[in-house]
């Protein structure tokens, strides 16, 4: 018979996945969104290759307006198992609001 800790999911540490940060640039091939007791509305895995050397990114981010603009892309370009049908080239801002400043994507330059 198991035990109760035996049918739990196990959160793996990742330690090769960073926080988004402005200024990033790379090409997003996908991403997950785990939810999350802390963050409303979850925590968004981004995987992505660098623009350079097409070496793998990862990058991890809890903001409303990236995981927005997350679920716009996997609605409009398609998503599978993680994967995006198409792959996005993005670059990441930051935006001045009236509560403060947040992170969010845009065309790169």
């Amino acid at each position: 018979m198991k035990q109760f800790s035996d049918t739990q999911p196990v959160a793996t540490k990742e330690d090769d996945r960073f926080p988004l940060k402005e200024g990033e640039c790379f090409i997003l091939t996908g991403f997950v969104i785990t939810p999350s007791a802390k963050y409303k509305d979850g925590i968004a895995k981004i995987n992505g290759q660098n623009i350079i050397d097409n070496k793998l990114v990862k990058f991890w981010y809890s903001g409303k307006a990236v995981i927005h603009q997350l679920n716009n892309m996997a609605d409009s370009i398609g998503i599978s198992a993680g994967l995006l049908k198409e792959p996005v080239r993005v670059m990441v801002i930051t935006v001045k609001g009236e509560k403060g400043s947040y992170l969010s994507f845009a065309d790169p330059k």
